[in-house]
């Protein structure tokens, strides 16, 4: 809805299918390159729709137009990363998924499990720390109310 934002997207990520894969280095690369999207990046999960499976594309000279293709780091076993400047992150195939690279914090971003499961665990390092929080005030007060009986009962000795 570039009417609406005022402008267009500065990352756009098709993610290829069979139904998909002709348009996306075809019509589609060419509608978001005509609108003036930066960056234009082609995901083949399954493989086999195209070479290589993980391709970036760049508006040439930063103008509306025409992407020209970033080259991307890669080995024989498939692994291939390209850098997004929109993003200020790198792409990355690797095991068979794409993972996003923060370069600056020399870590990869949580896929949505990894959060899930940092976050239980986080969760759970909390209502441990509450617990036993709760169990030493509870033997406080009860400590307190022991110290007082003990008062109370010597009040009244001489």
């Amino acid at each position: 809805k570039v009417w609406a934002e005022g402008k267009a997207p500065d990352f756009a990520l098709e993610v290829s299918s069979e139904a998909t894969a002709e348009d996306n280095l075809g019509r589609n690369m060419e509608t978001y390159a005509g609108i003036g999207i930066p960056e234009y990046c082609v995901y083949d999960p399954m493989g086999g729709l195209h070479a290589p499976r993980l391709q970036m594309f760049r508006l040439a000279g930063g103008k509306a137009g025409v992407y020209e293709r970033v080259q991307g780091s890669g080995d024989t076993e498939g692994s291939l990363a390209v850098p997004s400047e929109a993003l200020g992150l790198e792409l990355r195939f690797e095991d068979d998924r794409l993972r996003l690279w923060d370069p600056a914090a020399q870590e990869y971003l949580l896929e949505y499990s990894e959060l899930r499961d940092r976050r239980l665990k986080e969760c759970d390092r909390w209502l441990k720390e509450r617990d036993r929080r709760v169990a030493a005030e509870q033997r406080a007060a009860k400590v307190e109310r022991e110290v007082e009986a003990l008062r109370e009962r010597h009040r009244g000795t001489p």
